[in-house]
């Protein structure tokens, strides 16, 4: 590779890493809530880098990838009758 291919694969990598640290903090919050501003300060970033790298890579933005997070693990909760719709709602 030259120069300007190793760059740019580093920072593929760096931001799929960045990404992957963002999908942790959430689904570990699957089940309460948490905000862009308590990621940004969690991982030390700005909300529009965080934002732009994060859609970059999964195609949706965090707050939508957190909300089909909270609906799958819901709808795994109702198959499995853990819990009651009332329950899983609050």
């Amino acid at each position: 590779m030259r120069k300007g291919e190793d760059e740019t694969f580093e920072k593929s990598r760096y931001d799929h890493q960045i990404a992957g640290k963002i999908m942790e903090i959430l689904k570990a919050h699957v089940h309460d809530t948490i905000s862009i501003e308590e990621i940004t300060d969690q991982l030390g970033y700005g909300k529009t880098y965080l934002s732009a790298v994060f859609k970059k890579i999964y195609g949706v933005s965090i707050m939508t990838s957190f909300t089909a997070l909270k609906i799958d693990e819901a709808k795994y909760l109702i198959r499995e009758g853990a819990m009651s719709i009332s329950e899983i709602s609050d």
